[in-house]
């Protein structure tokens, strides 16, 4: 089924087969292309490759970066130049944490405290159910 043709001559076969095999190849090299890939003419207009927005947005970004790393850079400064033991530096002033629910935990605890006094005095005003007189 997968057989080679009987040739006469095995040697002679052989350089029919490569002498094919170069004419393809040249074929292939001098085949002229179908599609057009060359770029539009449009193209060598110079205000299309330019692309002045696209500059624009990014020197307007590059702007905007150094103006925040100046700003930055004044901050620092700033920083630097003032003692820490000064007092009239605010950013020093000693921070006490302190709850912003402070106040609600002390009235619950108070509430809770109450109802525990009157269940207490409940407790205590209850006569005893359980009889001690009576055997085991």
């Amino acid at each position: 089924m997968y057989l080679q043709k009987p040739v006469s001559s095995k040697l002679c076969t052989a350089k029919i087969q490569e002498r094919d095999y170069k004419m393809h190849k040249s074929n292939l090299s001098q085949a002229k292309s179908v599609l057009d890939v060359a770029p539009p003419p449009s193209m060598s207009f110079p205000h299309i490759k330019v692309k002045a927005k696209r500059i624009k947005n990014i020197q307007e970004r590059q702007n905007l970066i150094d103006r925040d790393n100046n700003a930055l850079l004044s901050n620092m400064e700033n920083i630097w130049k003032r003692s820490p033991t000064d007092k009239t530096n605010k950013d020093y002033e000693l921070y006490s944490a302190r709850s912003l629910n402070a106040s609600y935990r002390k009235r619950e605890a108070a509430e809770i405290a109450k109802v525990n006094e009157k269940l207490l005095e409940r407790l205590e005003e209850a006569r005893s159910v359980y009889n001690f007189n009576t055997p085991r």
